[in-house]
This record gives structure tokens, C-alpha cells and sequence, in this order.
């Protein structure tokens, strides 16, 4: 399984410009930070954001009333993306890891 690596060159606010270019040609798809002046912080959270996003997916869930002892659970595992009340269910359309959901599929079926 492949895990994704990425160089994260901090403190960049350090160095020269021309060591800069140097490290921006030689690792070339890094992102290059400084903390201090707040450079590259978009660029870091924009990545793993994404990153963690891939393994996410959406699903509606069709909760009865009769099973709102599991709402908790749905809140505290998945993104709540919507929320529908309707007269005998609510709908609600989340975002989470596979393993969440399938969690909380299983307390449906109990």
C-alpha cells in the first residue's frame, strides 16, 4: 500500500532566496512554510484537507424515530452535511470514513 509523502520545508523565512530556489528546484511538489509570516499555512491545510478527505464518503441515512438512541452516535462519528425531519424518519446526509458508517449501520440493524 502506498502512503503518500510529502516534504514540508519550515522556517523558510531563514534562509536566503537563493537556498529558497535551490530547495524549490531540488524537492520540486514540497511546501515551503514560514510559521512566523504566516507563508505556505494555506497551502499545508489546503493538502491535508484533501488528503483526509479522500477517504471520506458521503451517505444519507434514513434514522426511524423509534431508533434516536443512535443520533448521538451518527453526530459524534460523522459529518453532518444535512438534516431533514420529516413526518416518520429523519434524513441525514453525512460525510465520514467507511468505517464510521458501517458502525452505525450496524446499530440500525440491531
Amino acid at each position: 500500500k502506498k502512503i503518500p509523502t510529502l516534504y514540508i520545508f519550515n522556517k523558510i523565512d531563514l534562509i536566503s532566496s537563493e537556498q529558497l530556489k535551490a530547495l524549490m528546484k531540488r524537492f520540486s511538489g514540497s511546501i515551503f512554510t514560514s510559521a512566523d509570516k504566516n507563508i505556505g499555512i494555506d497551502e499545508l491545510k489546503t493538502f491535508i484537507s484533501n488528503l483526509a478527505s479522500k477517504k471520506h464518503i458521503k451517505k444519507t441515512i434514513k434514522l426511524d424515530y423509534s431508533n434516536l438512541k443512535i443520533l448521538d452516535s451518527i453526530y459524534k462519528t460523522l459529518d453532518i452535511l444535512e438534516r431533514k425531519n420529516l413526518e416518520d424518519h429523519i434524513l441525514i446526509k453525512a460525510k465520514g470514513s467507511k468505517e464510521n458508517f458501517e458502525k452505525i449501520l450496524a446499530k440500525l440493524k440491531t
